[in-house]
């Protein structure tokens, strides 16, 4: 949990540094391909939710939850490690679209929605290969080619349909999430 939080971590830092001030084109440009390409890392979280079934939360024979201190805060770790990695993942890619926009200078609903599919469909393959292949953000640094191979191997119906389930949770949970912090921002 914690190097997948620490993954998690990494594209809200390039995220602020990038919207800290205007940097070139060219540097803009490749510190938004290293944002993307460690960027599934936040919702790759989402995942960790089947990890609940290794606690062992429930006793066989009753079908009841355990009361047991140790299991529950188990529980309440990997909760916690989740929602955190998916707040700082999604203010990263609030900034990043709005720091796209602003480079692109668009200004529509439909390209933002556009941009954000986009994204939320590469996320869901990034966590395909992650999830399934088991393919790490390092190997595109450490084993390239073998890397390049598997991402392009991995097409199937099963593989479409995943991308297409994740993409549509992503978007609701990132929705929420924004609405959530709009009405925030009207309170105050």
């Amino acid at each position: 949990m914690l190097l997948n939080i620490l993954l998690a971590y990494i594209p809200f830092e390039l995220s602020i540094w990038l919207s800290r001030k205007k940097r070139p084109f060219i540097v803009f440009a490749l510190v938004s391909v290293v944002w993307l390409v460690f960027y599934p890392n936040a919702p790759y979280l989402l995942t960790d939710f089947f990890h609940l079934q290794d606690l062992g939360m429930k006793d066989v024979a009753s079908g009841q939850f355990k009361m047991n201190v140790y299991i529950w805060f188990q529980f309440f770790i990997l909760l916690l490690g989740i929602f955190y990695g998916l707040f700082i993942g999604f203010r990263s890619l609030e900034t990043m679209l709005r720091e796209w926009m602003n480079r692109l200078k668009i200004n529509s609903y439909v390209s933002y929605f556009t941009i954000l599919l986009i994204i939320t469909l590469l996320t869901s393959y990034g966590i395909y290969l992650g999830r399934f292949v088991r393919l790490h953000t390092i190997y595109l640094v450490t084993k390239p080619i073998v890397s390049i191979h598997e991402m392009f191997s991995v097409f199937s119906s099963s593989f479409f349909i995943f991308i297409s389930i994740f993409t549509g949770l992503q978007l609701f949970v990132f929705i929420l999430y924004s609405g959530l912090i709009s009405s925030e921002n009207k309170i105050k």
